[in-house]
């Protein structure tokens, strides 16, 4: 029997509907936006993968990585001082250049961790030395009072920074649920003290 003028129309729809679920990564499952490749060879190459990539990724995480993308040209520009601009840039992307979107994020969160964690080992210093000019016999009442209400303030700070830390290593569990990421936030070991000598003797 000749196919009807609705049945020809019904399988022309399943056709272009199995056509378009082959061309998407894995099937007709849309790909996880994590999983992305960002490709960043160049200015242009990279400009045109995140207008591609703005709808995939949606706007919170979109938001988030244009702001780690901050976070890693700061470091650059701490441990590149001196170079132009687009000479940062153009390292930024040759870091990300074929990362994945999770890779990329969880880069930027372990740069921001470190900048933290050396702020707060600074303040800790600074605590520190107020301390023990607080409780030297010579200093004045006045003076300590003015060392309690910094440390008051350092402390707070320090606080305020601690969780931010404990925000970015959820964050990155989040974003690592293999369990990979553990090795990297796991605090360092104390030096090893080294070989007792003997008065007298040398290594």
């Amino acid at each position: 029997m000749a196919p009807t003028k609705r049945s020809s129309i019904r399988h022309g729809w399943l056709a272009v509907v199995i056509a378009g679920a082959a061309l998407l990564p894995g099937g007709c499952v849309p790909r996880d936006p994590l999983e992305s490749v960002v490709h960043a060879g160049s200015a242009a190459d990279y400009n045109h993968w995140l207008y591609r990539h703005s709808a995939t990724l949606g706007p919170g995480l979109e938001r988030e990585f244009h702001d780690l993308e901050k976070e890693r040209l700061l470091a650059l520009q701490i441990e590149e001082a001196g170079l132009p601009p687009e000479e940062i840039r153009t390292r930024f992307r040759s870091a990300i250049d074929g990362r994945t979107v999770r890779q990329v994020l969880s880069e930027g969160y372990l740069i921001r961790r470190r900048r933290l964690l050396a702020d707060d080992k600074g303040d800790t210093y600074l605590l520190d030395v107020n301390h023990a000019l607080i409780v030297h016999p010579q200093v004045q009442d006045d003076l300590a009072e003015y060392r309690a209400r910094t440390m008051e303030k350092i402390a707070a700070r320090q606080a305020e920074r601690r969780q931010q830390i404990a925000t970015i290593e959820a964050r990155l569990r989040e974003l690592n649920p293999d369990g990979s990421i553990e090795v990297l936030l796991a605090p360092a070991a104390p030096p090893k003290p080294g070989p007792k000598r003997e008065k007298g003797t040398t290594l």
